[in-house]
């Protein structure tokens, strides 16, 4: 699979990133799609033309004349946008007009699906962003800020809003807001590839080019095919009619926001899916700006809730654990765990113990920035001791990252946290879904709903079990405290 990335100029392969490790060692479970892989790749170094050539123009604007010109392509105000630079007027013609395979009334199916699924649809949409979070588009929002500064809620707010403005009828027509919240979406990303390319903050030559095609791309297939698939595991029953139509709502929604058409397969799911599937293994594994976009993200939920006391918000922590054995196993078969255990075991024979330093509580911070800097310029990813890994290491990790957590909630008030075995939720899933919604707001406890989801965890095979007795006791010697 690395030959196969690095052939087709994946960025970040090949080579050292400057944040973080970026060479991927584990094979995927099924094999890569390479002509799909040069795709992907091939777009991650473009960006979207027309929408850049669009804010590099109003560049010498000011900021209020920006927005009048913006707005007046909005309204189709013929007049004011015919003082517009040339590129934003070629712009707004080029949109004016639906491509001829989107079909208005093909949407009208996936809009009833939304709301009689709302419910199940919002949650799903909530985890979209965290994912998008695992690529490279997590770098260019850090490095402008556009989360981590107190942004959080405002972009969750945003993100929903558009996602809720799509699916009404008649959003996406030419004066619908959902057509306006599209296009405004697509001229920030400009306006982000712009500033970033400005501050030289940016290596291209190492990430491609920042919010590219590819990642557009991603994110779309992300919002479609992936949301049905989460929306579907929460329980909602969509037959084929409804989600071909939610995938052309997000098709001509992504259009608009200046998806390029090679990666939106035409709607189809199965093929978009696919798409997304790739192109996570194209990306880099997710490094120190993905951790802190996807933790702001979690923050910001209960505001977004409506939660606004701070001791309310801090009761909303459900930790769910698993059996350590199962998850070693588990983390045993995941490139990024292999990666991380590797690196661990080389910094051991050289008198390092990262768990050892992660005990120090509040000063695993500062350690942590100091043992990125020393892995990068002393270890080559390549390189690191894969093959001499034994499930008795992925043991070893987990355990050490259970006395962590047991270390940070040890603080918390029992009222405050609920602990969630996983092997309970499988053997008993009514009881303990009950626990979780009680937990949450014993308000919101709802029978139909309970049976519902109580039917989604299924019990899975114990992966332990199968293993010979040596490792088995080894296993289990490395998991105990």
């Amino acid at each position: 699979m690395d030959d196969v990335l690095v052939r087709a100029g994946v960025p970040g392969f090949g080579g050292t990133c400057r944040s973080r490790p970026c060479t991927k060692q584990a094979t995927p479970r099924r094999a890569i799609n390479p002509d799909l892989a040069a795709a992907y790749v091939g777009q991650t170094v473009v960006g979207d033309p027309e929408a850049d050539a669009v804010v590099e123009a109003l560049a010498p604007f000011s900021q209020r004349e920006v927005h009048r010109f913006i707005n007046a392509g909005m309204e189709r105000d013929a007049e004011l946008l015919a003082e517009a630079p040339p590129p934003m007027q070629a712009f707004f013609a080029r949109i004016e007009t639906p491509p001829a395979w989107f079909d208005p009334a093909s949407v009208h199916a996936g809009c009833r699906a939304f709301h009689a699924y709302s419910d199940l649809f919002i949650p799903a949409f909530f985890v979209v962003p965290l994912q998008n979070a695992a690529s490279l588009i997590s770098k260019a929002f850090y490095m402008t800020g556009r989360v981590t500064t107190g942004q959080g809620p405002r972009r969750i707010r945003q993100n929903t809003r558009h996602f809720i403005e799509i699916m009404l009828p008649g959003a996406l027509d030419r004066e619908g807001e959902g057509w306006k919240l599209s296009v405004r979406i697509r001229l920030v990303h400009a306006q982000v590839r712009r500033l970033l390319r400005a501050a030289d903050e940016w290596d291209e030559a190492v990430y491609g080019t920042p919010i590219s095609a590819a990642h557009l791309g991603l994110a779309s297939a992300n919002f479609s095919a992936t949301m049905l698939q989460q929306t579907t595991r929460l329980g909602a029953s969509l037959d084929a009619e409804a989600r071909t139509s939610f995938m052309q709502i997000w098709r001509y929604a992504s259009w608009l926001i200046g998806s390029p058409e090679a990666l939106l397969f035409e709607g189809d799911e199965a093929a978009t899916a696919e798409l997304y599937r790739v192109g996570r293994v194209c990306e880099p594994p997710p490094g120190h700006e993905a951790s802190v976009v996807a933790n702001t993200l979690v923050e910001a939920l209960p505001q977004i809730a409506g939660i606004s006391d701070p001791a309310a918000q801090r009761s909303m922590i459900r930790h769910v654990y698993r059996d350590g054995r199962e998850t070693a196993i588990s983390m045993s078969r995941h490139y990024l765990f292999r990666m991380i255990v590797a690196t661990m075991r080389a910094l051991r024979s050289r008198g390092i113990d990262v768990l050892a330093s992660m005990s120090r509580g509040k000063h695993w911070d500062r350690i942590s920035l100091w043992l990125e800097v020393l892995v990068n310029a002393c270890f080559d990813p390549a390189r690191l001791p894969y093959d001499q890994l034994t499930l008795a290491d992925f043991g070893t990790f987990w355990s050490g990252m259970i006395e962590r957590s047991a270390q940070v909630f040890g603080h918390v008030p029992p009222d405050r946290l609920l602990n969630v075995r996983f092997e309970d939720v499988q053997a008993a899933p009514t009881a303990q879904v009950r626990r979780l919604i009680r937990f949450i707001d014993p308000g919101l406890e709802d029978a139909a709903w309970l049976a519902a989801a109580s039917t989604i965890p299924r019990p899975t095979p114990s992966k332990f079990a199968q293993l010979d007795q040596g490792e088995r006791a080894a296993l289990t010697a490395a998991c105990r405290p």
